[in-house]
């Protein structure tokens, strides 16, 4: 298969997605001290043997991660991986468009994370 144009701005698109995770996880690890990790974690242990309906909420925090680093990032990459498929041939406004959607969805999220970078940096 060819590379076409859409090909590069969903590979610009991987790049400023790795970019925001790297950036999102320095931060919570520059921010998170272990004694606030250690504390954390003896309160949810006490809190999810106390109440059992808690341990079970307590799941859906973990549901949150694996949204925004697998299902979010692998939905944008399948929908256009379908376009690709189907439209790559006869219609590649349909392909480049589903791309830069792709790439100025994770383009905001990028300079989200890297503002806050830079005034965590400048202080």
């Amino acid at each position: 298969m060819k590379l076409i144009r859409a090909d590069y701005i969903i590979g610009v698109a991987l790049l400023l997605m790795l970019g925001t995770h790297a950036i999102t996880n320095y931060l919570v690890a520059k921010h998170t001290t272990t004694e606030i990790t250690q504390k954390k974690v003896e309160a949810w242990l006490e809190l999810s043997e106390a109440n059992p309906l808690a341990a079970w909420f307590l799941k859906f925090e973990k549901m949150r991660i694996i949204y925004s680093v697998v299902i979010a990032p692998a939905l944008m990459f399948g929908i256009y991986y379908y376009y690709r498929r189907k439209y790559a041939e006869r219609d590649v406004i349909y392909v480049e468009s589903v791309a830069i959607m792709t790439s100025m969805m994770f383009l905001i999220n990028f300079f989200n994370d890297a503002s806050h970078l830079m005034g965590f940096l400048l202080r």
